[in-house]
Order: C-alpha cells, then structure tokens, then sequence
C-alpha cells in the first residue's frame, strides 16, 4: 500500500503535469485512469516519478479567437 505522503507527491507531480499541458499545449487528456499512470519509483530517498501515457483520446482545445476564425471561414472540420 502507498502511504499517504507518497500518495500526496504522486498527486501534486500529476496536477502540475496537467497544468502545464494546459497552459503550454491547452491539451486535455481525457482517459485519467491508474492504467496510464506509469510510476518510476524512486531510489535512494529519490521521490517517485509518475509519467502521464496515452494520449489516444486527447485534444487540444482551441481558443476562442481559433474558434472564431474557424467559423467565420467555414472551416470547422479542423474543430475535430
């Protein structure tokens, strides 16, 4: 069993991830689950790594200037 520590790190490493993939990609994942979740567990005292996988169901989220541009042009296929 994790403790709740251990737990907490994973938790905190795994949000800020996910913040970064939406401030930097605005990319939303959308299949967060224990199976896409890869741990490298750390030695030595080192803090374990958790590493997002599976990016099958994600998206990027266009702005609301994108949108306005795709729309005002007709394009909206490239909205899928």
């Amino acid at each position: 069993a994790l403790g709740y520590e251990r737990v907490q790190h994973i938790t905190t490493q795994l949000c800020e991830e996910f913040d970064r993939l939406w401030k930097l990609l605005r990319l939303l994942h959308f299949d967060i689950k224990p199976r896409n979740i890869l741990l490298q567990t750390g030695e030595n005292g080192e803090p374990d790594v958790p590493f997002l996988v599976d990016f099958g169901l994600s998206g990027v989220v266009p702005t609301q200037e994108q949108l306005d541009e795709l729309i005002k042009t007709g394009n909206t296929a490239e909205m899928k």
